[in-house]
């Protein structure tokens, strides 16, 4: 039998497709102490992803980056953001995705978690690899809209203390 080669180039889709199809879900082996529940940690994340990727020829990168205080196409002034950046790259294709980083501002332990976070949800995101429970989006919409759909009473909350408001960046100070 003899083998069929193509001119066809390879594509940074094509790859990513190969990747995915090798691809296991992320183990959840992360435990979460205050909901009681196990998830996707990045380490796993990372366990699941990056052989297949690299194995297809595929980087993935992952850096934060700060977009100053700008006034858009439609006029408007948008205030400074940070995002985490996620770009896979493949013989000069790439996609990339952007997710804003929360966090309280001046706080470096709030900004490194909030990395964390995203780094795990966006290479989950833009590889399609699965680790996580699938709630259905109740904890996306809340449990009380759950259950007006529903046709259920919603459940009464406990009164919350107030919680500390984080601190505004003063005018011109970045």
């Amino acid at each position: 039998m003899e083998k069929k080669t193509t001119d066809k180039k390879r594509s940074l889709a094509g790859q990513l497709a190969l990747a995915q199809a090798e691809m296991p879900h992320a183990e959840m082996k992360s435990e979460n102490p205050f909901f009681n529940n196990k998830y996707a940690g990045l380490t796993e994340v990372i366990d699941a992803v990056r052989p297949a990727l690299n194995k297809h020829g595929i980087a993935i990168t992952q850096t934060p980056q700060f977009y100053r205080r700008h006034i858009g196409e439609d006029g408007k002034e948008y205030p400074p953001i940070m995002v985490l950046r996620t770009t896979l790259m493949f013989e000069g294709e790439e996609i990339v995705s952007e997710m804003p980083l929360h966090h309280k501002h001046g706080d470096m332990q709030s900004l490194l978690s909030a990395i964390t976070y995203a780094k795990r949800a966006s290479a989950q995101s833009i590889t399609f690899c699965g680790g996580g429970a699938d709630d259905d989006g109740v904890d996306a919409v809340g449990k009380d809209e759950v259950a007006k759909k529903a046709g259920k009473a919603p459940a009464k909350k406990a009164a919350r203390p107030a919680q500390p408001q984080p601190e505004l960046i003063a005018e011109g100070a970045l």
